[in-house]
C-alpha cells in the first residue's frame, strides 16, 4: 500500500498574478513533481466552488499565496473581491486558516503584505506569516528561500540538473495513471491536477497537451448540461406552479360568482331542466315526454317577463346586431383585459367555456344554450367545473367593425370570433 504524497495549494488571483503564478508552479513542479493544486476557479460553472476549494486545501499540508499588486484592492461592480463571501481567494486562504494550514504568502510583482484595514477581519491571522518576496532582480534567491521553506513538509527537492530521465518518466507514469483513474470516474478536478504537472515536466510532449485539452472540455461540457438540467427544471416547475395558481383563482372567482347568482330552488329546477335539455339533443329546447314540468312536446322557453341587468343602457336594448348564434368566441371584460374566457357554441346546441392558460385551456362549465337574435339574449345552462348547475345570460347589444358587444354579469364584454 502505498502512501499519498503531500501537497501544497497554490492561491492566486487570476487578473493579478496569472503569469507570475505560471512560472512559480512550473519551477516548483520541478522541484516536487505533482505536489500542488492550483486553478480550482477555472473548475467551470454549475460546480460547486466551496466544496472543491474546501477539498483541495483540506488535503494540502501548505499554502502558497501570490499576493500581487491589486490582490486586495480588485473589484466588481465596485465591490471589492476580497469583502465577497464567496471570493475564490477568500474562500482558500479562510479555509487554510480555520484547518490551521501552514500559509506562505509570495509577494510578486512589487506588491507589499495588505495592511490591517485593507483585510477583512476573518483574515487578519494571514498577517502573522512571513512573506517570501519574489522580484527579477533576485528571482533565484526568492525561488531557494521558498523551496527551503517547503522541504520540511515535502521532502528533498530535485534540481533539473539531478533529474535524470528514467527518473522522470517514472514520475510521468505515475501522474498520467493518477490522471487516468480521475478521469474514469469523471473527477475532473483531480485527473485536470495530474495532467497539468506532467505537462509541467514534460511541456513538449503533445499527447499530454492533448489530453489535458480535452479534459477541460469533458468539464465545461459536464458543467454545462448540468446547468440546463437545473434551469429546465426549474423553467418546468414554475409553469407548472403558474398553472396551478391560476386555476385556482379561476375556480374561486367562479365559485364566489355562481354562489352568488345561484339559490337551492333554482339549482333543483335546472337540474330538471338541463336534463330534459340533454335528452333532446335536436331541439335543447324541447323537454322529453312525461317530463312533470312541462306538458308532452311544450317548448321551454325562458321566463315570459325576462329581466335586462341593470348595467344595459336602454340604447343597447337593440336587435338585429347580427350575431350569429353559434361558433367560437373568446369573451374578454372591457374594463378587464386580463379576464378572456373561451366560449364554443356547437351547432347541436351545446356549449363550452374554457379559460386560455398558456398552451393549455382550463375547462370552466359546459351545457345546453339557446340564442334569439331578435333580442340578442344567449341563455347558457349547465354544470360548471365544481359541480352546481347554473343558467346565465348574455345580451349581445352591439356590433362593432369585426366584433360584438355584451353585457354578462353586470359587465361590457368584447366578444371576437376565433
Amino acid at each position: 500500500m502505498t502512501t499519498a504524497q503531500p501537497k501544497v495549494f497554490i492561491s492566486y488571483r487570476r487578473n493579478d498574478s496569472l503569469a507570475a503564478t505560471g512560472r512559480l508552479y512550473d519551477r516548483l513542479n520541478t522541484a516536487y513533481p505533482g505536489m500542488f493544486f492550483r486553478d480550482v476557479s477555472g473548475i467551470g460553472v454549475g460546480v460547486d466552488f466551496a466544496k472543491e476549494i474546501e477539498r483541495a486545501v483540506a488535503s494540502s499540508v501548505a499554502l502558497i499565496a501570490v499576493i500581487g499588486p491589486a490582490w486586495a484592492t480588485e473589484s466588481v461592480d465596485g465591490k471589492r473581491r476580497l469583502d465577497d463571501p464567496d471570493d475564490f481567494v477568500r474562500l482558500e486562504v479562510l479555509n487554510a486558516l480555520k484547518r490551521g494550514i501552514r500559509i506562505i504568502p509570495v509577494l510578486v510583482g512589487n506588491a507589499s503584505m495588505p495592511e490591517e484595514e485593507q483585510l477583512p477581519p476573518v483574515l487578519h491571522p494571514l498577517r502573522k506569516w512571513n512573506a517570501i518576496r519574489l522580484v527579477e532582480e533576485y528571482y533565484e534567491e526568492g525561488l531557494e528561500r521558498l523551496i527551503d521553506a517547503l522541504t520540511s513538509q515535502l521532502g528533498t527537492p530535485r534540481t533539473q540538473e539531478s533529474a535524470d530521465l528514467a527518473e522522470t518518466q517514472r514520475k510521468l507514469r505515475q501522474l498520467r495513471g493518477e490522471a487516468e483513474a480521475a478521469l474514469a470516474v469523471e473527477d475532473w478536478f483531480a485527473g485536470i491536477q495530474a495532467l497539468q504537472a506532467a505537462v509541467s515536466l514534460d511541456p513538449t510532449n503533445p499527447e499530454l497537451s492533448t489530453r489535458l485539452r480535452w479534459a477541460h472540455d469533458q468539464q465545461r461540457a459536464v458543467a454545462r448540461r448540468t446547468s440546463v438540467r437545473r434551469w429546465t427544471a426549474g423553467t418546468v416547475a414554475a409553469a407548472v406552479v403558474g398553472i396551478v395558481a391560476a386555476g385556482v383563482v379561476i375556480v374561486l372567482l367562479i365559485r364566489a360568482d355562481f354562489q352568488e347568482n345561484t339559490t337551492p330552488d333554482s339549482q333543483a329546477d335546472l337540474v330538471d331542466a338541463l336534463k330534459t335539455a340533454l335528452n333532446q339533443p335536436s331541439d335543447p329546447l324541447t323537454p322529453a315526454a312525461g317530463s312533470p314540468r312541462a306538458p308532452a312536446n311544450e317548448q321551454l322557453s325562458a321566463p315570459p317577463q325576462r329581466r335586462l341587468p341593470d348595467a344595459v343602457a336602454p340604447e343597447q336594448r337593440t336587435t338585429g346586431v347580427g350575431f350569429p348564434g353559434r361558433g367560437r368566441w373568446r369573451m374578454t371584460a372591457r374594463e378587464n383585459q386580463a379576464m378572456s374566457i373561451a366560449l364554443d357554441l356547437e351547432n347541436d346546441g351545446s356549449f363550452a367555456v374554457s379559460m386560455p392558460a398558456g398552451v393549455l385551456n382550463l375547462p370552466l362549465s359546459g351545457g345546453r344554450y339557446d340564442y334569439d337574435d331578435s333580442t340578442g339574449i344567449l341563455e347558457i345552462m349547465g354544470v360548471n367545473n365544481l359541480g352546481a348547475m347554473f343558467r346565465e345570460t348574455i345580451h349581445v347589444f352591439e356590433r362593432e367593425d369585426d366584433h360584438f358587444h355584451a353585457n354578462y354579469l353586470g359587465t361590457v364584454w368584447e366578444l371576437e370570433g376565433n
